[in-house]
């Protein structure tokens, strides 16, 4: 018999869920039109459905503050459409910065028995609200919609217990994505300086900035592409998109962002002659592959070193010379007009593993964030009825 009580519970609460609709729990308030208002910066941001969709990052601002928003108020999109399906979308007013509603958006204030952060979980949880289009261009929520969404809630110290241990998780996903950002954007900036030879290795292997004076190592010497990578034969390698599968004894990497695209069984195709770059002729995409797979469809090419240049060295050369894809068109040609710029042997392992080193710790960090993302989906799923 299913109860009212999630699967998942701090231990010291025992009381069941109590349903009420959600007109029982809050106060609700409608935006107005601000369109005429919108100014390049003003006293109020506006709080409109993209600003809601980006969480924050994209504002626009007024100096009339028509609707105003509380701290502690809950705002939600009542007319996103994203592929002719409206979807109720609800953001927290977590400080108390100056707002003020647009239209087409609306505002709850929870009543003293509730607990905010509680009840934006629940709302963004519930699929009530997803209608399908009706065929007009648009398909709004209406205040009725609102206002008679059901809702199991408990008493509020168990909705703050909650809240607080939530509200630690996403604390944690945001420092991990914080720091990811961090370490990628180190890892642009320290490429560009290395590429550019504004900053050089030392044989001892310290950095040195090239304009402080000699580093130990000649200049670096200009190739054509031909000259540094060979491109490997793939056919016999290759398998059709339809013949992958989510499960098997070999990896199948294509010329798709994903490193690997699925599984394959069949050893007759195992391509072994690795590490290898793997470039998309039709998406640009780069890979460094160090394991045994498949080949996946056309458009997958094998590059390998031709004269015993690190291959890991070249590969983030070409990733630091990445080109924009140009539609679905073939974009080796171009690739291989590429000049290349090569210091000695022993430079290029010392680059090789500086950045693999970067690498590893972003692919440690970005490990970390999809774990933590993991266990916040397996609580949301087991903490909330």
């Amino acid at each position: 018999m299913k109860t009212n009580t999630p699967k998942l519970r701090f231990k010291e609460f025992t009381d069941e869920w109590q349903e009420k609709k959600l007109g029982e729990i809050v106060d609700f308030k409608n935006g107005k039109a601000h369109e005429q208002d919108i100014v390049e910066s003003g006293k109020y941001i506006v709080l409109n459905s993209k600003f809601i969709s980006t969480e924050g990052k994209i504002k626009k601002f007024t100096d009339k503050q028509t609707c105003p928003v509380r701290h502690n108020d809950i705002v939600m999109v009542m007319s996103d459409i994203p592929n002719g399906k409206a979807i109720a979308k609800c953001f927290y007013i977590d400080a108390n910065d100056k707002y003020t509603l647009n239209q087409r958006i609306c505002s709850l204030t929870a009543g003293s028995s509730y607990e905010p952060r509680f009840l934006i979980r629940k709302i963004n949880r519930n699929r009530y609200y997803l209608k399908f289009d009706d065929g007009v261009s648009q398909t709004n929520l209406k205040k009725d919609d609102v206002l008679n969404l059901p809702l199991l809630t408990p008493q509020k110290p168990e909705q703050q217990k909650i809240a607080d241990f939530l509200t630690a998780v996403d604390d944690k996903v945001q420092k991990l994505e914080e720091k990811k950002k961090a370490f990628e954007k180190y890892k642009k900036g320290i490429m560009q300086a290395i590429f550019s030879q504004k900053i050089r290795f030392k044989p001892d292997g310290k950095l040195a900035r090239r304009s402080l004076g000699e580093v130990g190592y000649p200049d670096w010497e200009e190739k054509r592409f031909d000259d540094a990578l060979i491109s490997l034969p793939t056919k016999s390698h290759q398998i059709l998109n339809s013949q992958f599968s989510k499960q098997g004894k070999f990896p199948v990497v294509d010329q798709g962002q994903q490193k690997i695209a699925g599984y394959s069984d069949d050893s007759s195709h195992l391509f072994s002659n690795v590490p290898v770059i793997v470039f998309g002729d039709h998406t640009t995409f780069l890979k460094y592959v160090d394991f045994n797979f498949i080949v996946g469809a056309d458009g997958t090419k094998l590059l390998h070193s031709k004269n015993g240049d690190n291959l890991k060295f070249l590969y983030y050369e070409l990733e630091q010379n990445k080109l924009t894809p140009e539609g679905y068109k073939r974009h080796f040609s171009v690739l291989k007009m590429l000049k290349l710029t090569i210091p000695v042997i022993e430079e290029q392992e010392k680059i090789a593993e500086f950045l693999t080193a970067l690498d590893d710790k972003i692919n440690l960090i970005n490990n970390q964030l999809e774990q933590s993302k993991f266990f916040k989906k397996s609580l949301l799923q087991r903490m909330f009825v």
